[in-house]
């Protein structure tokens, strides 16, 4: 179980969990911990710093994202773990937000996403099986730790803020769908999509090829 636990590290922090794809640690750079799957900073992405180090800065303007290239390790179909830390300055709105669901945390576009959701200010996690809700609110100008997992051969999703389950459920089991869209962190534009882009900070954004 992840309960009451954060992801990511080891107690030590030397090391990654087993099942992580990719993990950017955002030091002033989108290198991957695993050393395979690496980004890069597109548009008006920064970083800005955080936790006594650097966190990926967007500001919410179109094309602003970190991306991650296509590859099969980025397409797990039988199990997914995403995680993050998030500091919106913003909840964003139908306005801002009128044809997505929100703005994008990370995912990759037809295959997995998780959002801040639009108006809510909850969280959105999205895979083929359906798009699944948090109970809770994401604070504004606040660090919050979240992760979704989704389990295809059970059907259990399950969303955890800051350490805890708050939201789960069991939906008709199926695969994760596939994509040749890139990983995206901080919006989407790609396969026609340019929307969903994140006004803040995130930390962290990890990839797990299994629900933890």
């Amino acid at each position: 179980t992840i309960q009451g636990n954060y992801l990511g590290t080891y107690p030590s922090g030397m090391t990654y969990m087993p099942g992580t794809v990719t993990r950017l640690r955002a030091d002033e750079n989108a290198i991957d911990v695993t050393g395979q799957h690496s980004g890069i900073l597109q548009g008006s992405a920064n970083y800005n710093y955080a936790f006594n180090s650097p966190a990926f800065s967007f500001d919410g303007s179109p094309g602003g994202l970190v991306q991650v290239a296509d590859a099969p390790e980025l397409n797990p179909t039988t199990g997914i773990t995403l995680e993050a830390w998030i500091n919106p300055n913003s909840i964003p709105t139908s306005a801002t937000e009128p044809s997505s669901p929100g703005t994008l945390i990370i995912g990759k576009a037809s295959a997995y996403e998780l959002y801040l959701q639009k108006d809510t200010g909850k969280l959105l996690f999205r895979v083929a099986a359906g798009d699944f809700e948090s109970n809770s609110i994401i604070s504004e100008s606040q660090w919050t730790h979240v992760a979704a997992s989704y389990d295809a051969a059970t059907g259990f999703w399950q969303i955890l803020i800051d350490g805890f389950m708050d939201a789960s459920g069991t939906a008709t089991p199926g695969l994760i769908g596939t994509s040749i869209a890139p990983l995206q962190i901080g919006g989407l534009n790609s396969q026609g999509l340019s929307s969903s882009f994140f006004n803040g900070l995130i930390d962290y954004p990890t990839v797990y090829d299994r629900a933890l």
